[in-house]
């Protein structure tokens, strides 16, 4: 699941809907990458979240703040 503070109630009204997924606790991969900011969530998320299959784990935009 998202961090507690990107999830927003038109993510979990997709999910919901089937239109979106979650991944159980035990699928995620943990890593600690170095803080660069070229590997930084920002810069990766449209890259991930636009690759094949990972669109349906992701919101379609961050939440205001992010």
């Amino acid at each position: 699941m998202l961090p507690y503070k990107m999830v927003t109630k038109d993510h979990l009204k997709e999910v919901l809907q089937g239109k979106k997924k979650f991944l159980k606790m035990g699928e995620v991969k943990f890593c600690n990458p170095p803080a660069y900011d070229e590997i930084g969530v920002k810069e990766l998320y449209e890259k991930v979240r636009l690759r094949a299959g990972m669109k349906d784990y992701f919101p379609e935009k961050f939440p205001k703040g992010m």
